[in-house]
């Protein structure tokens, strides 16, 4: 190929059509940002249901509301299916929903989460978490470590996660 003989937009093209086959779809990419933080929980139980007793096992439905400060900071509702052993240990499954602010982005968090205790004393969570709304694209991981209060409970958290706006 004779470069001296190609036009300008000859030249050009041979430079560009690389260039835009390599640039992601929309025109432009998305930035993915991955934060840690940590705060408080501090949840008041409005409904405790034993579900099922016996053989020394209780199970309960719980259902109550969050509210979130520190890094991620909201209000929220919370259900919890709550194991109590013959021991007094507890495991259990549930779910959170807050209306969120993680820096200057608002929206729904949800998230997935399962314990494990003492009843009536203090325990661990590990959950995952997803946002949707003005918070859609968040995704991560929260762990927190809870003690038993009179109403419900308080936990200090640590969340991990990545969010692509």
């Amino acid at each position: 190929m004779n470069m001296n003989k190609l036009s300008l937009p000859a030249l050009l093209s041979l430079f560009l059509v690389p260039l835009l086959l390599l640039s992601p779809a929309g025109g432009s990419a998305s930035t993915q940002v991955e934060r840690t933080g940590h705060g408080n929980i501090v949840a008041t139980v409005s409904s405790s249901t034993i579900v099922f007793s016996g053989g020394g096992l209780t199970l309960y439905y719980i259902t109550g509301t969050d509210v979130f400060t520190g890094h991620v900071t909201g209000n929220a509702t919370f259900t919890l299916n709550l194991l109590v052993l013959t021991s007094g240990a507890d495991v259990g499954q549930g779910s959170i929903t807050c209306t969120c602010t993680e820096g200057v982005h608002s929206g729904t968090i949800a998230i997935d989460m399962v314990s494990a205790g003492t009843y009536g004393g203090a325990g661990s969570a590990q959950a995952s978490q997803t946002g949707s709304g003005g918070l859609a694209g968040l995704q991560g991981q929260l762990t927190f470590l809870y003690n038993t209060t009179p109403t419900g409970f308080t936990a200090r958290y640590l969340v991990q996660y990545e969010y692509t706006p």
